[in-house]
């Protein structure tokens, strides 16, 4: 970070390192929806390979798909417009192959927020809403049919609600079991990486969960290492927040798509906070 805002080209070296990061996220999708179309029994159901768990898979998809989304809405150059629309659609059938239902959610919510920075002036931009509604609905439905008919399983639509209320279970258990962890551990904590040593000591009945992660990293931090982690955890996202607000306000009128290209940073980045309150993108 500080290479890159350094010296008289920094604009220019930031704007080339993003693109190579998008092109590293986007390999990372079409990988996934390589395994959910072609290698459905080894990998699936839900898609998660290279990483760890299928819900940080959906927070690094979010990460690629949010500024997706901007650079379609604010080309106006009719190749490029083509490519980012596709990129919009290989980000999103990746993200729902993952079939991770809070990385859908804390996705929808982030480009709510950006939205407003993209799609403005509306009457220019209705067609390219137009064409992301119909992407939205058109690529989960051909997932859905796709995983009905070939690869024989329930489809997307059951997958999705399934397990919902015993995910939900597990995680209010483990909330309230850290808890009462916390309590006995306020300050300082019992150190970094120990959770998984104390939690069977105050796991509930309810709680089927493996006991490793809380599902939510602020306070895992907390639990493991004391209040002050849970009070920096939060007062770096609330920084990053008024650096963004700041950028957004002092940029003249002319610099809309500047505007839009900090909005859509910081909703990427808002998607693995908010992802982080229910999963361990974060901590991992």
């Amino acid at each position: 970070f500080l290479t890159l805002i350094m010296g008289d080209e920094k604009g220019e070296n930031t704007l080339a390192h993003g693109m190579a990061m998008l092109a590293a996220l986007a390999a990372v999708a079409l990988w996934a929806v390589i395994q959910y179309l072609f290698f459905y029994r080894q990998f699936g159901p839900r898609i998660h390979h290279p990483l760890f768990d299928p819900n940080n898979m959906a927070a690094v998809l979010n990460m690629g798909l949010l500024p997706s989304v901007a650079l379609f809405m604010t080309t106006r150059e009719r190749i490029k417009i083509f490519l980012w629309l596709g990129l919009v659609a290989l980000f999103f059938a990746a993200l729902i192959s993952t079939q991770s239902r809070g990385g859908l959610l804390c996705g929808g919510v982030a480009m709510l927020l950006m939205l407003p920075f993209v799609i403005l002036p509306l009457r220019r931009q209705w067609s390219k809403c137009a064409s992301l509604l119909a992407l939205f609905i058109l690529v989960p439905a051909f997932m859905h049919v796709y995983g009905l008919f070939l690869h024989g399983d329930s489809g997307l639509a059951v997958n999705f609600l399934s397990a919902g209320m015993a995910s939900v279970t597990d995680r209010v258990g483990l909330w309230r079991s850290t808890w009462k962890m916390i309590s006995d551990h306020v300050w300082m904590g019992p150190g970094l990486g120990t959770f998984y040593y104390y939690y069977s000591f105050y796991r509930l009945p309810v709680d089927r969960s493996d006991g490793y992660f809380v599902h939510m990293d602020a306070l895992q931090l907390w639990a493991e290492t004391g209040v002050a982690a849970f009070v920096l955890f939060y007062a770096g996202v609330l920084a990053l927040a008024w650096r963004t607000l700041h950028a957004i306000h002092i940029a003249p009128p002319e610099k809309a798509r500047e505007r839009a290209q900090v909005a859509a940073t910081f909703a990427s980045l808002l998607t693995v906070i908010l992802h982080s309150h229910l999963n361990f993108s974060l901590y991992l």
